[in-house]
């Protein structure tokens, strides 16, 4: 995901109305705001975490995804996309390990 879909995963979650609203709980100014929605800026580290405990999502997934979106170099952005892979492989991995399996009869 990149900043604006974060953005509107954490309005919908929070039933917020408008972007207005949302400045409180992440502790946001109109113009910082702004400046994610319109891809001046991603999230900060910080605000990352917090978008992260609001969503209930590991905060690992949403910080790779912030590396991500803000890397210019491409064997940068190649090396954090495969960190997230290797995250994404890992957590499928251990979901299947964990899922209850279906018994016999």
């Amino acid at each position: 995901m990149n900043t604006p879909e974060y953005l509107d995963a954490v309005r919908k979650k929070l039933g917020l109305p408008s972007d207005y609203a949302l400045q409180k709980p992440l502790g946001l100014s109109k113009s910082q705001l702004s400046r994610y929605r319109s891809g001046l800026d991603t999230l900060s580290d910080v605000v990352a975490v917090q978008v992260a405990e609001i969503l209930d999502i590991p905060v690992g997934k949403v910080l790779l995804d912030c590396h991500i979106e803000r890397s210019k170099v491409p064997a940068v952005k190649a090396a954090w996309t495969s960190m997230m892979n290797t995250l994404n492989h890992s957590f499928e991995s251990l979901i299947a390990y964990v899922a209850p399996r279906p018994t016999a009869f």
